[in-house]
């Protein structure tokens, strides 16, 4: 016979691993990718963040905020691409002669 208790281990999601792996990609991605700050105003100060919640009886979240993110790569000066061209040309020279 088989008890309540080994229905509900049998029925747990299979999936779950799955699911906070790819949260966790995720919001490790956004971090690494973006610089996230504190809005700003026309004066260009700081907005405060409201910590307060929201609520619709049974369920709370966060209220919403806002707040500013710029891309990691648009901030950050341009790379000089390396001439591969010209170390092509080289190898090519070397091994005819």
């Amino acid at each position: 016979m088989i008890t309540d208790f080994e229905l509900a281990i049998a029925r747990i999601c299979v999936g779950k691993y799955v699911a906070s792996s790819t949260m966790w990609l995720i919001i490790a991605s956004v971090i690494a990718c973006f610089d996230i700050t504190k809005s700003k105003d026309e004066h260009g100060n700081d907005i405060e963040i409201d910590d307060g919640f929201e609520d619709c009886g049974v369920i709370k979240w966060v209220a919403a905020f806002m707040f500013s993110s710029i891309h990691r790569l648009i901030r950050s000066p341009p790379v000089k691409k390396p001439n591969l061209s010209a170390a092509f040309e080289f190898d090519l020279k070397r091994s005819s002669g």
